[in-house]
């Protein structure tokens, strides 16, 4: 077990944990990621629910278009799904986002030097000092 000491843990790699922990490595946090799942990265819509889901959808639709292809002047005999295909190039679909969710939180979420982490206080300064000149300009409400 490692002793590594992290400033933000973040618990679970859905959609709201993804952007928290790439969110906190941008601000120069050290954050550490933990994923229950061992499918990987993602959450419940990337691995079970809304991205496989699309990707079936889109063979339906397609399967339906040329189905009805003679509205179209589309002749096409003979048409029908190979689902062991369907479900290998569904399965190619999350695998890859998958993969970029992973390996974008991982470049994110590592530590940065410390000039990465004085820019980015900067920057925050800057942003924090912009802040505070536009309330001086902006009239008072009484």
């Amino acid at each position: 077990m490692s002793s590594e000491e992290f400033d933000v843990t973040v618990i679970g790699t859905g959609p709201g944990g993804y952007v928290a922990a790439v969110r906190a490595a941008q601000m120069g946090l050290k954050v550490a990621v933990v994923e229950r799942d061992p499918v990987g990265t993602g959450g419940t819509c990337l691995l079970r629910g809304c991205i496989p889901t699309k990707a079936l959808l889109h063979t339906a639709d397609l399967y339906q278009d040329l189905k009805n292809g003679k509205e179209f002047g589309i002749v096409a005999d003979n048409v029908g799904i190979d689902f062991t295909a369907l479900t290998a190039r569904k399965q190619r679909i999350v695998s890859r986002l998958s993969k970029a969710s992973r390996a974008t939180s991982s470049r994110r979420t590592r530590s940065r030097s410390s000039r990465a982490r004085g820019a980015s206080r900067a920057r925050r300064r800057s942003w924090s000092r912009r802040r505070t000149a536009a309330r001086r300009r902006s009239p008072r409400r009484t």
